[in-house]
């Protein structure tokens, strides 16, 4: 692949270092959808010491200019790098000023970033970049999208996922100037649409599961909620959202018994329910029989840890009930289902799409996703819709 240009400005490297850079492509087809990911080795020299190397990830724009369009990449790549440079900070340090001794970093280290090449211009082009630490050489790996997470990883997972959102939380109700100033700049203001899949997924249904036909005014009223995000901002649990915590967007280590836990992605958050991020991990991301067994468990556990993680800064619990945890997963149950049931076929897709090259088509890429449904995606459409209806979250 082509050379990054001007590393050596976004690297911030003295005059006369050279840099000898090796680029490859990150991740395999099929695996990312609204960027370029690229694994960048470089080897620096510099006049007076030695050889030092870096190990680097590159997030470019996906080359499909429709692909631009739907992940509206100017806006997306500018939030995400606020993210990274005001938002990570000051999570990192409100979080140290409550009652958390060495809580590990759970995001990556930015290294640089830029709009483009022109250092005077605002307008984002074909050079934009966010340059991050490369985590897989430090031994995290992603898990499989089709197997899905164990119990115990899952538990690994929620119990990071609740820290973040119980900081954030803290944040905005303890210091709402600086949530304001510092955090709300790198969130999403604007609702996002789903792709039209969901007349496909209903006449797979009418087939293969007809008894299901009783629930499909409840399943299709869910289509009027295909706007990602909260559907009613409520107090006191808003909190930052991630809105795409799936497999491949978190990356694991292994640490003794347990595992170290970083999320990646963060071109889609927002001000929401902590449960959009609990229930669309959950059900796009945990294997189908810890589900089965699991499911209640899992959410009390996650709510354990988000009051957990607030009573660690200081922040007075009594409004954020167990009850009131239950009516934020009905309130937000058709949000959750209209984007768990469109996440489930792309994980559970076997069949590679590079939506990255030019020639992609999306629509056709969802026309083929709901005509070509297979057995793996069945069975987990089949647990959302009886699991939702069983519980009145549709």
């Amino acid at each position: 692949m082509e050379e990054i240009k001007g590393l050596e400005q976004l690297l911030n490297l003295p005059k006369g270092a050279t840099v000898e850079q090796t680029v490859t492509r990150l991740t395999a087809p099929g695996e990312n959808y609204g960027s370029l990911m690229l694994k960048i080795d470089i080897k620096i020299k510099e006049e007076s010491s030695e050889e030092k190397y870096l190990h680097l990830v590159g997030k470019c724009l996906p080359p499909n200019k429709e692909m631009q369009e739907i992940f509206d990449v100017d806006t997306t790549f500018r939030k995400e790098i606020l993210w990274y440079t005001e938002a990570i900070p000051t999570f990192h340090s409100f979080e140290k000023s409550g009652d958390t001794e060495n809580a590990p970093y759970c995001f990556p280290k930015l290294y640089g970033s830029r709009l483009s090449l022109k250092p005077e211009s605002n307008a984002l082009d074909d050079d934009v970049l966010i340059l991050l630490e490369n985590l897989v050489v430090q031994g995290y790996k992603t898990g499989n999208r089709l197997e899905g997470f164990d119990l115990q990883t899952t538990k690994v997972i929620l119990s990071t996922l609740a820290r973040v959102h119980s900081v954030f939380t803290s944040i905005r109700l303890k210091e709402p100037a600086t949530f304001q100033e510092k955090i709300v700049p790198s969130l999403h203001s604007k609702e996002k649409d789903l792709p039209p899949f969901g007349p496909g997924v209903v006449s797979f249904l009418d087939k293969e599961k007809p008894e299901y036909r009783y629930l499909f005014p409840r399943i299709q009223d869910t289509f009027n909620c295909s706007k990602l995000g909260t559907l009613e901002l409520r107090e006191p649990w808003l909190t930052v959202t991630h809105n795409d915590l799936w497999v491949n967007n978190m990356l694991l280590k292994a640490n003794g018994k347990s595992h170290d836990v970083m999320f990646l992605d963060f071109q889609m958050c927002a001000c929401g329910s902590p449960v959009l991020d609990l229930v669309f991990f959950l059900m796009t991301s945990v294997s189908l029989s810890v589900l089965r067994q699991r499911l209640d468990e899992l959410l009390s556990f996650y709510y354990d840890e988000f009051i957990a993680g607030l009573k660690r800064m200081k922040l007075d619990t009594d409004a954020f009930t167990f009850d009131g945890f239950l009516n934020e997963l009905k309130q937000e149950g058709k949000s959750n289902f209209i984007h768990s049931l469109f996440f489930v076929l792309i994980v559970l897709n076997n069949k590679e799409a590079d939506a990255t090259e030019e020639s992609f088509d999306p629509q056709a890429f969802i026309r083929q996703l709901v005509t070509n449904i297979n057995e793996s995606q069945r069975d987990k459409i089949c647990y959302l819709v009886d699991e939702f209806a069983k519980r009145e979250w549709i």
